[in-house]
């Protein structure tokens, strides 16, 4: 499992100044927000999503004897790479699932998900030019292409980037996944809201209500 300490975060901004910055918070809220509100889970069960978030917890720690603190701790992929390792190492792997239609569907899914959530530290965009292809990794199981899966790592929310990463930053509206576009549609934005007051940072849900908004628009 991967742990994410909030008394590791005092190099960061991470206090009222930049609330998305408190990096456990931004994990466990991005696991809710994808697997839950926007439904993956059940996309994953029905087939339709190789794309997910691996089980996500806020916890204290205590392991042999020594106490850890407050938290995220995410459950390990096992036998999965990351798309940087993949890119280096099997190059000729990595130009087939670029050309694979559905690894390309996936990566549409990774990036509307990611928009939603302001999250722009994964794939190449507006901010980040460049991209962080070690916070996403991939399963290739049996060798099938076409069942390639997508895990998301070190992930955030409502990062304060609203204006910069914006719907120029989304792939195609007619590529966004068809179940994915109703989950949008139809997501109960006051209840998100409500429920999630005492969990997310107000910066958080504002930039994800404004997202889910701006997005439905180009949907229609």
């Amino acid at each position: 499992a991967i742990f994410k300490a909030y008394t590791d975060e005092a190099s960061y901004r991470a206090r009222e100044d930049a609330p998305w910055e408190i990096l456990f918070s931004r994990e466990v809220g991005a696991y809710e927000i994808i697997e839950g509100w926007l439904q993956n889970s059940k996309a994953r069960a029905q087939g339709a999503s190789r794309v997910f978030v691996p089980p996500t917890v806020e916890t204290l720690l205590v392991h042999e004897g020594r106490n850890y603190g407050v938290g995220s701790l995410q459950e390990f992929q096992e036998g999965f790479r990351t798309a940087r390792e993949i890119q280096n190492e099997s190059p000729e792997i990595w130009a087939n699932l670029m050309g694979n239609a559905d690894f390309q569907r996936s990566l549409n899914r990774m990036r509307t998900l990611d928009w939603l959530l302001g999250n722009y530290d994964r794939w190449p965009n507006s901010v980040f030019t460049q991209g962080n292809f070690g916070n996403f990794m991939i399963r290739i199981p049996d060798g099938n292409l076409a069942r390639a899966e997508i895990a998301l790592i070190d992930n955030g929310i409502g990062q304060g980037r609203l204006s910069s990463f914006w719907l120029r930053d989304l792939p195609a509206t007619e590529t966004i996944p068809a179940d994915l576009r109703r989950v949008i549609l139809d997501l109960d934005l006051e209840a998100f809201a409500a429920m999630n007051q005492d969990r997310l940072s107000s910066i958080a849900i504002t930039d994800f209500l404004t997202r889910v908004r701006a997005l439905r628009e180009r949907l229609r």
